[in-house]
């Protein structure tokens, strides 16, 4: 691939820009909107070498902004690279990094940027900017940070990283979506919703003047509060719908029984969160409220399939079903509604796979395997219990 991947036909713009590692859904059409609407230029990273050409090829992609009415715009790179691409003069200037590259490149990613970040700090010692990730995942920031330093040998260029760049974790509520089939390949169907709360705490540098960006303090549990109430609704509504036959998220909550469950979920999920970490019950409570008129928003066109898709990790110990169960045990609470979740969970078919069901067939198999779950723990006596209960009411 060529290195000199600016647009140089494009008005050069002096201030510095905004790094987006990940050019996928949430990259364009989240992390770089905002950068857009702040009228401040984005570079875009992306390891997929087809993407990397198309953007340079259009140098533009649109975001339909699915509002009442709806909205296109049009967002322009600065520059598009590969990874293997020569992009540090660019990289050099940024003060913030934003990440959109999944939970499971963060190692691959933390290694690019151990080099990146080497070589700038060795031009301009002390050169202070932040890492944001926008990842759905508890710790991100943590994991890319300690992938980043446990890749530099130097004992004192690991600390003189570790004093000048900020890894603050971020919480995505935005849903952005593949295009529809009469738009561009590259164009991105997104949420009306403009905000990324992240941690004030880890910043080392002032963050550029982008109003959707908000720093909060106390952050500490604020990313497994969305996992635990968004995403354990979003779950049930989502296993819940597939075996209704369902194909839309909105769909699912359309169906009052499916609704029901969910809402109760959240309920669920709400009473653990308020009593394991003294959130405001108020607060919580419009958490839980506005996650059920998301995913019952019709002009919201978010397939289940990509919602349900890898249930082995989402059925795991700490995620987004499971996690919130064994909390509301803990508390005193019955997670009725999240085991529902779970058991539709085990049957959902990820694209032409087999369900975790039909491959590991045994209950006992699924909660240890799958869910983490010791013999001894409680969840593991309660679901098995409900599941044998079910068993003997269906026989």
């Amino acid at each position: 691939m060529p290195s000199d991947c600016a647009f140089a036909s494009e008005p050069a713009d002096r201030s510095a820009p905004v790094f987006v590692f990940g050019a996928g859904k949430t990259g364009r059409g989240f992390l770089a909107h905002l950068c857009h609407d702040a009228g401040i230029p984005f570079v875009l990273v992306d390891r997929d070498e087809e993407l990397v050409r198309t953007l340079r090829a259009e140098r533009r992609y649109r975001v339909r902004v699915l509002s009442s009415p709806e909205r296109v715009v049009e967002l322009r790179p600065q520059a598009v690279y590969g990874v293997d691409d020569s992009w540090d003069p660019a990289f050099a200037q940024t003060t913030l990094c934003l990440t959109a590259v999944f939970g499971n490149n963060l190692d691959s990613l933390g290694e690019l940027l151990s080099g990146a970040l080497s070589r700038r700090l060795s031009r301009s010692p002390g050169s202070r900017l932040n890492v944001i990730t926008c990842e759905n995942l508890a710790g991100a920031a943590e994991k890319l940070r300690s992938a980043v330093l446990t890749r530099l040998p130097d004992p004192e260029l690991r600390k003189q990283v570790d004093d000048a760049v900020g890894f603050a974790e971020a919480i995505v509520l935005k849903t952005c979506l593949a295009p529809a089939a009469q738009d561009d390949p590259l164009t991105v169907r997104a949420q009306d919703f403009f905000e990324l709360p992240c941690n004030a705490a880890s910043l080392r540098a002032p963050l550029p003047a982008i109003a959707g960006i908000r720093p909060g303090e106390a952050f500490q549990h604020q990313l497994v509060r969305k996992l635990y109430t968004y995403n354990c609704i979003n779950a049930v509504l989502t296993y819940l719908g597939a075996r209704l036959g369902n194909t839309l998220l909105s769909e699912a909550a359309a169906d009052p029984e499916t609704y029901r469950w969910a809402k109760r979920a959240g309920e669920e999920a709400s009473d653990a969160l308020v009593a394991e970490f003294s959130f405001d019950r108020a607060e919580q409570d419009t958490w839980q409220v506005a996650a059920l008129a998301k995913f019952a928003d019709p002009r919201l066109p978010d397939p289940l399939s990509r919602n349900g898709a890898d249930p082995r990790r989402k059925l795991g110990r700490d995620d987004r079903l499971i996690g919130p169960a064994r909390l509301a045990l803990r508390h005193g609470g019955t997670p009725r509604a999240m085991a529902e979740g779970i058991f539709a969970g085990f049957a959902f078919h990820d694209g032409e796979e087999p369900s975790l069901l039909e491959i590991h067939g045994d209950i006992d198999c699924l909660l240890r395997e799958i869910c983490g779950l010791a013999r001894d723990e409680p969840l593991y006596e309660y679901l098995l219990g409900l599941w044998q209960e079910r068993t003997r009411g269906s026989s």
